[in-house]
């Protein structure tokens, strides 16, 4: 059994704010996405334990977070350079006799993830797609971070895209697949995006009898057009537009 794991109204201040009142529900496995400095690495370090939040709160079922309960893997892991693997994990698959400083960025992580057999919960900033298999294997909850949906697609089950330390997009992975349909008004080119398990916009178009086209979009297009969208561009959120 899974326990939730809750981040709650949680803000994070520096010189400036780096996250906004971020509520964060983990369950399952979740991808948190997001561009360089968009506030990842912040929100997957309070998840930790490694920091506190300026405001709100972490709690796993209801009470405060026990970090012994999370594992955390974050950007680069830290370790003793002169010592050997073995002393760190005899169960790794890297050789045991190597010293850690000899190690690149992703054996390190791999090392790290050696570790991480008694906790609830995976924490990991960086996902790296080599150890997809270690994360799709992990029984807890998980939490990875990416600066794109695709590459941690096959790992996860929910998403949450952060912009500039905000939550802008929250949910099921499958609702960042959308279709393009393209047509031509009478007055201009338009173009509507859709949900890929909806048809409402292509059944209207061919009562009209107007002729379209269709073209399916990936979740990395899906989240540049959410992106995009929070900046404030003249784009609406993806899902909602309609025919004039």
């Amino acid at each position: 059994m899974i326990h939730l794991l809750l981040a709650s109204h949680v803000s994070k201040k520096y010189f400036s704010e780096v996250l906004h009142d971020v509520t964060l529900k983990v369950n399952d496995k979740v991808g948190v996405i997001g561009l360089h400095s968009s506030g990842k690495s912040v929100l997957l370090s309070i998840l930790s334990g490694m920091e506190k939040p300026t405001s709100g709160q972490v709690l796993v079922d209801g009470k405060p977070l026990n970090p012994s309960q999370v594992a955390y893997i974050p950007q680069t892991p830290l370790f003793d350079p002169l010592m050997k693997v073995k002393e760190v994990c005899e169960r790794s698959d890297i050789e045991g006799e190597r010293r850690l400083g000899s190690l690149s960025i992703l054996e390190k992580k791999r090392l790290a993830f050696c570790m991480t057999h008694d906790a609830e919960y995976l924490i990991y900033d960086d996902f790296d797609e080599p150890l997809s298999d270690l994360v799709k294997n992990f029984r807890g909850g998980v939490v990875v971070s990416s600066v794109s949906p695709s590459k941690v697609w096959n790992v996860v089950n929910k998403v949450v895209i952060l912009y500039k330390g905000r939550v802008v997009f929250s949910g099921d992975k499958e609702k960042l697949n959308f279709k393009v349909i393209r047509f031509h008004d009478g007055k201009r080119q338009t173009e509507v995006w859709e949900r890929l398990d909806s048809n409402e916009v292509e059944r209207s178009l061919m009562s009209r009898r107007i002729d379209y086209s269709v073209v399916n979009a990936s979740p990395d297009e899906a989240f540049w057009r959410i992106l995009s969208d929070a900046e404030g561009e003249p784009l609406r959120r993806p899902g909602l537009h309609r025919l004039p």
